[in-house]
């Protein structure tokens, strides 16, 4: 998926934003983003993508239609007669097609071929920004119960509370400036700080955040 979002805006530009749903690898099964997610987020990529939102897609689903009826894959006799299809419907609907007006989309969004953000894989570790992504997770607040044992997951990572805390509601925060995870109570004390060691710049580029679930944080000092 990365490799193709990366032809994408070598051909295009960087998009200010991306139409996705809620689903992998856009998403994960729990309520914090996906690797890919924030690697976009570090390109400075926003994700639209509201839960249970579905009318949200509707244009998007519209046009998947078309593309089907357009390029009728049941008809195709290869992999390759296909592909030749897909190309000829898309650049037809983009470029020669009257979708505004009597204009086609490129006509009426000259913008589509000026986009001023650039990209290219050789600049790629120019552009992103690992503080971008700092910024964007600062605005979550993640709802733990502490389980009986103490303890607390988060992006796949378990986090110890203390066994006093057993089957309390804590919150969890990110501390940008230090980069450490604020586990707190409801009413707002820490409990505990520990180093955020699950997201790193190095494992968003291994698309790998969610994999250690059985890995456990020790007491802080």
């Amino acid at each position: 998926m990365r490799e193709h979002l990366r032809d994408c805006f070598t051909r295009w530009g960087l998009p200010k934003a991306l139409r996705v749903d809620n689903g992998d690898p856009w998403a994960t099964r729990s309520d914090v983003p996906s690797a890919l997610a924030l690697w976009l987020v570090g390109l400075e990529v926003k994700l639209l993508n509201r839960p249970r939102q579905s009318t949200d897609n509707r244009i998007v689903e519209r046009d998947h239609g078309v593309l089907a009826n357009w390029v009728e894959p049941e008809r195709a006799g290869s992999v390759a007669a296909f592909q030749a299809q897909l190309d000829w419907t898309i650049t037809m609907q983009r470029e020669q097609y009257p979708a505004v007006g009597r204009q086609s989309r490129l006509q009426a969004y000259p913008m589509l071929e000026t986009n001023p953000r650039r990209y290219s894989r050789e600049t790629e570790a120019q552009q992103w920004q690992f503080e971008r992504v700092q910024t964007f997770l600062r605005q979550f607040v993640w709802s733990r119960r502490v389980d009986k044992v103490g303890r607390i997951s988060l992006f796949g990572h378990a986090y110890s509370v203390g066994r006093a805390a057993a089957g309390q509601q804590v919150a969890v925060v990110l501390d940008s400036q230090r980069h450490e995870w604020l586990i707190q109570s409801e009413q707002g004390q820490v409990l505990k700080r520990y180093a955020c060691v699950e997201v790193t710049p190095e494992r968003i580029a291994a698309l790998d955040l969610t994999k250690r679930a059985n890995s456990v944080s020790p007491q802080p000092a």
